[in-house]
């Protein structure tokens, strides 16, 4: 038995599990623009192609996805502590652009609402 093959078992479908929330998450932030849904889906890309090499040389090959397969060997080259500011970063960003598309809502509302009040009036 292939021990090498057998420690990487449980790291292939961690790593399935995960790129499959992180599509469906994807799919759903395409639709909603409260979610990264572009994001999620290169996260789900690198996260595939690391355990798949058949696929991360797809993906390098790619016009699209090759800028952001070389960005994730240098991330992956990152010590851990800078790996968590860099993700706390992204995470803050992702949220304020959030609050900023819901103030932006709400303030469309409350003028909607201001304007039909007037109208009334």
């Amino acid at each position: 038995m292939n021990t090498k093959a057998t420690e990487a078992l449980p790291a292939k479908l961690i790593a399935c599990v995960l790129a499959i929330a992180l599509i469906v998450l994807g799919v759903i932030g395409l639709v909603l623009p409260l979610i990264p849904g572009l994001l999620l889906l290169v996260a789900a890309a690198v996260i595939v192609a690391r355990y798949f090499p058949s696929i991360d040389g797809r993906l390098r090959e790619s016009r699209i996805f090759g800028r952001h397969m070389e960005w994730a060997d240098v991330f992956f080259t990152l010590p851990l502590r800078e790996k968590i500011q860099l993700g706390a970063l992204v995470s803050a960003k992702v949220l304020l652009d959030s609050l900023t598309l819901v103030g932006s809502a709400v303030m469309r509302v409350v003028s909607s609402v201001t304007e039909t009040v007037r109208r009334r009036a």
